[in-house]
């Protein structure tokens, strides 16, 4: 059993299109003697470390803020000190640590699409 996000599993059932398509040994590292297929498959690689890249800034993201609402809120009900001012630190180092735009959720869903459109394609 695989357990995969939403962008995991579009860009693995495109892959496996592909390879469908192209030979089995791309899932290998296997080269292929055809130049385009091997740009294809380079273009997919580049794809997923995207993907991972931006699930993980958004995984950090959410965590740190998690936990700065959890804090803010039983100290809130505690009738304690405000969050811990670490907490609200980390909270803007995800913030800003995700670069200058913070646009990775439209990436992910801009990459989305154009798997679902490749796998379309494949499906033809």
């Amino acid at each position: 059993m695989q357990i995969r996000t939403i962008y995991q599993s579009l860009w693995a059932n495109a892959y496996e299109g592909i390879a469908d398509l192209v030979g089995r040994g791309i899932r290998y590292d296997e080269k292929h003697e055809d130049s385009r297929v091997q740009q294809i498959v380079a273009k997919m690689h580049e794809m997923s470390a995207e993907i991972a890249h931006d699930e993980a800034i958004a995984d950090q993201i959410d965590t740190v803020l998690n936990r700065l609402v959890g804090d803010w809120v039983n100290q809130t009900i505690s009738g304690t000190a405000p969050p811990d001012p670490a907490l609200i630190d980390q909270a803007l180092n995800a913030l800003t640590e995700s670069g200058a735009d913070l646009d990775f959720l439209t990436r992910l869903r801009q990459t989305a699409d154009q798997l679902r459109e490749l796998r379309r394609i494949l499906d033809q």
